[in-house]
């Protein structure tokens, strides 16, 4: 009768974690492809850059081991994170930067990958994020896919970056 007891537990535990990892995944990603998720950062970008847009940089030095895989929200937590809000003033100045993002220069990739997060940004119009990525040791994500890397990902926030951190990023030592 333990037996059972225990072997019932145990299943409970097992099928509440796969439904709860199954929902946080299919609440996370809203898009069914890549290039859908960029439909309206690609609006917001085309011509003139909206009043409301921010653009919002979490990042450490890339460098910085870590004893488990950083959650953004840890990330964003972290004792040696720098925090960077561009309004869209500065980002109107750096709009050609904007306008070289699309989809099509992203590069799914099929092996697995996991968030261990060491730059994070994402870029809003007043409450609607149009643009987030996640770079770090175990793989870059693009508004919920992951992607490899691609140099325009940095480029596209370096000019925002404190120099010490824009030049250990732009090094490609990570």
């Amino acid at each position: 009768m333990k037996r059972i007891r225990k072997m019932i537990c145990v299943l409970l535990v097992v099928f509440l974690v796969l439904t709860s990892h199954g929902c946080s995944n299919s609440e996370k990603q809203e898009y069914d492809s890549l290039e859908d998720s960029f439909a309206d950062y690609l609006k917001a970008v085309e011509g003139e850059i909206p009043e409301n847009l921010r653009l919002t940089i979490c990042c450490i030095p890339p460098g910085i081991a870590t004893r488990r895989p950083v959650s953004v929200e840890e990330l964003m937590d972290f004792p040696d994170a720098s925090i960077i809000v561009v309004e869209s003033e500065e980002l109107a100045a750096h709009s050609e930067l904007l306008r070289k993002l699309e989809p099509s220069i992203l590069v799914p990739v099929e092996e697995e990958s996991y968030i261990d997060a060491r730059m994070y940004y994402f870029l809003e119009a007043g409450n609607d994020k149009l643009l987030e990525v996640i770079i770090g040791t175990g793989g870059v994500f693009v508004n919920g896919f992951a992607v490899e890397f691609h140099w325009i990902l940095l480029e596209l926030v370096a000019p925002f970056l404190p120099e010490d951190l824009r030049e250990m990023w732009m090094s490609g030592v990570y």
